[in-house]
């Protein structure tokens, strides 16, 4: 989280996404899961509007941002509409047109995945960092 110039969201630079520490002014929006969409009515295949007087409304979707940035990490260039697109408003979630390839499962707590982690190194040959 940075201070980006202007009314720049997000930028991704030598691998890494920086994000606007206020979102240009606006303030973030975040759901508690990328797969909720709660504060958002349907717009089009690609697009969601916020609820009038939701918590989305007038705010930057972070989650738009940071799908946006990650897809500029994964070589994909702006595109006409979706998550690529090259400018984002208050209020507005994008989605993207590529698979994102995770499901969640409802029913996970958070011990369940705290215990994943926790034992994933008896199971595999992965190191963690230091």
């Amino acid at each position: 989280m940075v201070d980006l110039e202007g009314d720049a969201l997000g930028r991704v630079a030598g691998g890494t996404i920086y994000i606007n520490v206020d979102a240009a002014g606006y303030g973030w929006y975040l759901e508690g899961s990328p797969a909720a969409d709660f504060n958002f009515v349907y717009d089009s295949d690609l697009s969601l509007i916020a609820l009038p007087g939701s918590d989305a409304d007038g705010r930057f979707d972070l989650q738009t941002v940071l799908f946006h940035e990650l897809g500029h990490l994964l070589g994909y260039a702006h595109a006409e509409d979706g998550v690529m697109q090259d400018t984002l408003a208050p209020g507005i979630r994008l989605l993207p047109d590529w698979e994102l390839n995770f499901e969640f499962d409802p029913g996970l707590s958070l011990e369940d995945t705290d215990d994943f982690f926790l034992d994933i190194q008896d199971e595999t040959e992965l190191m963690p960092f230091k």
